[in-house]
Formats: structure tokens, sequence, C-alpha cells
């Protein structure tokens, strides 16, 4: 379409003529351009939405927009959607386009255990212990310590660890265009019960001898033959017989130690002179 001239003629029904000219300007429409009518982003990201015009431009959208003013407009990506940009020159002439927000969401777990309690004593465990995973590939993941990293893959996994110290984990998971997922796990390593150092000892046949144990919370003694109560730091050991007893120290955190203690039983008619010593 381009400017001209038009003319208009009219004849009645006597067969006059008449006729006019109108002239018709075609004006320039705004120059309107987008750099692209597609982007990924992160959820929860701040982006710029771009537009190349000479005129001043109005955004449109429902949600999102935290400006709709300018050539760039800062948006919230809080879901898919399409938003709209209005050119508009002086002389009432104007140009819409459109730019699509695909969002991405970062893979990520839920339903875990952030602080996990251990003993030295006990085997390897798996963290997260459980989990609920959200996430569609392609991603890629790295489980990391302060020093050192455990395990990297683009298949979310659990991974065992034995940590001699209280010890962080952390988790990062990070989607084809970057979205970034983080998490991470204390495994907290209690210290296991000072059970002070038992001795042998030697008694006569029908006698008992305390037994002492110390350093612990809650004790358990092995067999319970002879024992006054086994469940006790100091009980009364009187057996007829050789007997070796262990003792089981436990703290309140159910990190454990273990000692033990050989009560030989001799009948005094009959005991060496080594062991009438030791009586």
């Amino acid at each position: 379409i381009r400017s001209q001239q038009y003319k208009v003629i009219v004849t009645d029904s006597n067969g006059c003529v008449n006729y006019a000219f109108v002239n018709v300007t075609v004006l320039p429409a705004p120059s309107l351009n987008l750099p692209t009518n597609s982007v990924r982003a992160c959820k929860g990201d701040t982006i710029i939405l771009r537009a190349n015009s000479s005129q001043d431009l109005t955004w449109f959208s429902a949600k999102g927009l935290l400006d709709n003013k300018g050539n760039a407009v800062r948006c919230v990506v809080d879901s898919s959607r399409t938003y709209t940009v209005y050119a508009e020159t002086q002389s009432g002439c104007s140009a819409v386009d459109a730019i699509r927000v695909e969002v991405e969401e970062a893979p990520s777990i839920s339903g875990i255990q952030r602080i996990i309690e251990t003993c030295p004593e006990e085997d390897s465990i798996d963290i997260p212990r459980s989990f609920i995973f959200g996430g569609v590939p392609p991603y890629t993941y790295a489980w990391f310590t302060q020093n050192d990293t455990i395990a990297t893959g683009t298949t979310f996994k659990q991974i065992k660890v034995k940590p001699t110290q209280t010890t962080m984990y952390h988790l990062v998971m990070t989607s084809p265009i970057g979205c970034v997922y983080r998490d991470s796990i204390l495994v907290s390593v209690n210290s296991k019960p000072q059970l002070n150092r038992l001795k042998d000892t030697v008694i006569c046949k029908g006698s008992g001898i305390m037994l002492d144990a110390s350093g612990s919370d809650v004790y358990s003694w092995l067999p319970v033959t002879g024992l006054s109560n086994p469940a006790i730091a100091q009980p009364i050991a009187s057996p007829q017989t050789t007997t070796r007893y262990i003792v089981k120290g436990s703290s309140l955190k159910g990190c454990s130690a273990f000692d033990t203690v050989t009560i030989t039983v001799v009948e005094i008619g009959r005991a060496s002179w080594r062991e009438r010593v030791l009586i």
C-alpha cells in the first residue's frame, strides 16, 4: 500500500456527472522487532524482555511484569506465559508482537531428613535415607563436602557415607539451561561412651564380687548367669564357674562401647598359691 490520489465520479439519474479527488496518505508503521519470540527461563528468576523500536513501547500481561514501558522490561518467571508488546506512533499507527516465556524447573528432592545422627561403630549409611524426587532428564547432579567431590552423574542416586566426624554433605542439581537446586544434609557423628577398663579377677566358689563399669548412661551385661542385675553399672557377680562377662555401655544417643572381664572361680582348698595370693 502506497500514498496516492483517488478520483470519485458520481452520475445522477439525468446523466449529469460530477467528480472529486481524494488524497490517501499512507503513514509509515512503527518499527518493532523482537530479538526472539521464545525464551526459556528458570522458575523464580527475574529476566529482561527486550524489543527494538524507535517508538515508545507498552507491554501487556496479566501477571509477571515488574515494568510495562520501554524497550527492556523486567519479568518475574512464575509460569509459562505469552507477553505482548505494542508500539504506536504519534499519528496513531501501531505494531504488535509477542514473546513466549517457557518455564523450566530445576530437578528437586523433598521429604528428606536434613540432620542425621550416627555413631562411630555404625556401618556406612545412605543419604538421603528417604526422598521424593522431582525432575525430568536431562540434568546433572553432584554430591560434595567442603573438601571433596563424592559423586557426580546424570541420574540422581543416594550415596553411602561413613564420616569419622560430623560432616555437611551438599547436593547440587542443574538443568540444561542452568536452573539449579541446592540442598544439604548434616551427618552428626556422636561420640561413643568411654568405658573404664575392667580387670580380671579371681573369687572363691560361693562368694561374689562387684563388677564396676562406668563412663556410659545405660549398661547391659551378658551372660546374665550369676549377676544380681544385668542392667546396672555395678552388679554383684557370683558365678559358680569361671565366667567371661561382656558389658555393653550405651549413651543416650545410642552409641555403644564394649568391654570384657573374666571372673575365675576356684575352690579354696584347691586354689594354687598364685590364685590364693589373688584372692
